[in-house]
């Protein structure tokens, strides 16, 4: 065997191994893009946001209810990375870290997961993110959260009243009022009074 087939053989190989790679790439992005458009629309949102880049990373913040602001700040961080390198690109992976957590921990609040979940998307998001809109989760929107996630969390205001899915700062939540039962009437109040035109019948006869 001389050297070209040599060469040859190991370029088949490489095409091989480069094509099967590129067949799971898509294969994940499919699955990956049908189980977020899903969870988007157990969410009540369109299922074509999952698609538009950037554009339904604002939509997830805002679903889990997150301040907006905390978009931007992701925004800025997937901006700079392009641009940096060195320390600075590894203290922008460390606070793309930090959103992503903060994002999970409001979305297992609305999904009703534990901590476990959350550990779970930190190191396997690109899967058990789409599972979760596969699988029959309900999303909750009124399931309490805090606008700033883990940070709120940890400060033990996680029990802050929610309207209309997002968390109202500063309000108490009303607790319910026992239903009062009427009170019962005495008889002679519930007996509806007899006409009296009878009373005297022999009056109408002495006349």
């Amino acid at each position: 065997m001389d050297g070209t087939e040599v060469l040859g053989g190991l370029l088949a190989a490489s095409i091989g191994v480069v094509l099967v790679v590129l067949l799971v790439v898509i294969a994940w992005l499919v699955f990956y893009v049908i189980g977020l458009w899903k969870l988007f629309v157990k969410a009540g949102r369109p299922g074509w946001a999952a698609i538009v880049p950037y554009y339904n990373n604002y939509v997830l913040i805002e679903m889990v209810g997150l301040k907006i602001y905390w978009f931007f700040i992701y925004l800025g961080i997937s901006l700079l990375g392009f641009f940096v390198d060195g320390a600075l690109a590894i203290l922008l992976n460390i606070a793309s870290i930090v959103v992503s957590v903060n994002i999970y921990y409001n979305l297992s609040k609305k999904l009703g997961k534990d901590t476990g979940w959350i550990v779970l998307m930190v190191f396997f998001g690109g899967i058990v993110l789409p599972i979760s809109g596969y699988n029959k989760d309900v999303f909750n929107a009124a399931a309490p959260v805090t606008p700033n996630g883990l940070f709120d969390g940890l400060g033990g205001n996680n029990n802050a009243p929610v309207q209309n899915g997002q968390v109202v700062q500063g309000v108490q939540p009303v607790q319910p009022q026992p239903m009062q039962q009427p009170m019962p009437q005495p008889m002679d109040q519930q007996m509806p009074q007899q006409p009296q035109d009878n009373q005297y019948p022999n009056n109408n006869m002495q006349q």
